[in-house]
C-alpha cells in the first residue's frame, strides 16, 4: 500500500512538471510571437528585377530582427497622387513600420508627418530629401551618382581611348518627371557635362516613347556614330541597350546605371560600356536593420547611412567584390 502511494506521488509530480513545462513553453512561444513586427515596403514598380538585390538584403535583415515583411505590389508610380493614395492606405495602422522610396519628396512632407504621428516607424530609402522634415534614411547620394555616370561617359570610349581623345557628343536618356531621385541625378550629370563643355545633342526618355520619336533618335544616332548615350536610371539603361542591339548600333557608347540581370547581360556582351551600380543588398539590409531599432528601442539614428556605388565595366565585372554586390543570391 505504501509502495502504491509512492508511485502515485511520483506520477503526480511528473504530471505537475509536465504541466509546468508546457506552460513555460507556451509563455516563451507567446513572448517570441510578440517580438515580431510587421513592416510594409513601398517601392516604385516593386516587381521589377532591379530590386532583386535590395529585397535579398531586406529578407536577411528581417530574418535577423524577427520582422514580417509585406512588400506592396505596385506598378510604376508616375505621379504624387498615386504615391499619396498608397501612403494613405498605410494609415490604417496594420503595419508597425514602413520602408519608403519617397519619389516625390518635395510634396510628401505633411503625409509622412501624419504617418509618423500615427505611430508608424518610418525609414526612407534612395534619397535624403524629404521637404523640411527629417526622417531616418538609408540613401544613395543621387547627385554624386549622376556625376559618376557623366564621368564614366566622358572618360571612356568604345575603343578605350583616354578622355582627351574623346570625339563626339552626348545624348541623355531620362527627363525630369518631378521625381526627386531623377532630379538629383540629372543635376549631378548636367553639372559635370557642362563643366567639361560637352556637346548635348538631345534629351529623351525611352519609356513610353512614340514610334516617330524613337525613329528620330535612331536617325540621330546613325548621323553621329561616335556619340554617347547616357542613361540615368535602370530602365532607361535596359531600353537603351535593347535599342542599340536591335538596330545594329553597337558602336555607340552607352553608359548607365542599375544592376539588373538584363543590364549585367548587356554589359557582359559589350553593348553597355560602364554601369554605376549602388550596393542594393546593403541598402535593403541596412534599411530594415535601422527600422528594427526604431520599433524595438525607439532609436532614430542621428546620421544618414550612405550607400556606396561602384563603376562596373566588362573588365571588372567578375571581380570578387563586385560579384558579391551584383549577385547576392549566390553568396
Amino acid at each position: 500500500m505504501k509502495e502504491s502511494g509512492k508511485i502515485f506521488g511520483v506520477l503526480v509530480i511528473l504530471i505537475l512538471l509536465s504541466v509546468i513545462g508546457y506552460c513555460a513553453f507556451e509563455m516563451l512561444h507567446v513572448n517570441n510571437e510578440e517580438e515580431y513586427y510587421t513592416v510594409s515596403v513601398l517601392l516604385d514598380d516593386s516587381g521589377n528585377e532591379r530590386w532583386a538585390a535590395f529585397k535579398e538584403g531586406l529578407s536577411k535583415g528581417a530574418e535577423e530582427n524577427h520582422i514580417h515583411l509585406n512588400i506592396l505590389s505596385t506598378g510604376r508610380i508616375e505621379s504624387f497622387a498615386q504615391e499619396e493614395a498608397l501612403l494613405n492606405h498605410e494609415l490604417d495602422g496594420s503595419s508597425n513600420g514602413l520602408i519608403l522610396q519617397d519619389l516625390y519628396a518635395s510634396l510628401s512632407g505633411n503625409l509622412l508627418q501624419a504617418l509618423s504621428s500615427s505611430g508608424i516607424a518610418l525609414e526612407l530609402i534612395e534619397t535624403d530629401e524629404a521637404g523640411s522634415l527629417s526622417f531616418d534614411t538609408v540613401m544613395v547620394d543621387q547627385q554624386a551618382l549622376g556625376a559618376a555616370i557623366a564621368s564614366a561617359a566622358l572618360g571612356k570610349t568604345a575603343a578605350g581611348e583616354a578622355e582627351s581623345e574623346r570625339v563626339g557628343a552626348y545624348i541623355v536618356l531620362g527627363v525630369d518627371n518631378g521625381q526627386t531621385t531623377l532630379q538629383q541625378r540629372l543635376r549631378g550629370l548636367n553639372e559635370v557635362l557642362e563643366s567639361r563643355g560637352a556637346e548635348i545633342l538631345g534629351q529623351f526618355s525611352l519609356k513610353n516613347m512614340e514610334e516617330d520619336e524613337r525613329n528620330k533618335l535612331i536617325m540621330l544616332l546613325r548621323q553621329h556614330p561616335s556619340s554617347c548615350l547616357i542613361a540615368v536610371d535602370n530602365k532607361e539603361t535596359e531600353l537603351a541597350a535593347e535599342l542599340l542591339n536591335e538596330n545594329d548600333l553597337e558602336e555607340i557608347l552607352l553608359c548607365g546605371t542599375g544592376g539588373s540581370e538584363k543590364n549585367v547581360y548587356y554589359l557582359d556582351r559589350g553593348i553597355i560600356r560602364a554601369l554605376i551600380v549602388p550596393n542594393e543588398y546593403y541598402h535593403g539590409y541596412q534599411s530594415i536593420r535601422r527600422l528594427a531599432a526604431q520599433m524595438k528601442y525607439h532609436t532614430v539614428y542621428e546620421t544618414k547611412d550612405a550607400v556606396e556605388f561602384l563603376t562596373v565595366t566588362r573588365e571588372n565585372l567578375y571581380d570578387k567584390e563586385l560579384e558579391r554586390m551584383l549577385f547576392p543570391l549566390v553568396r
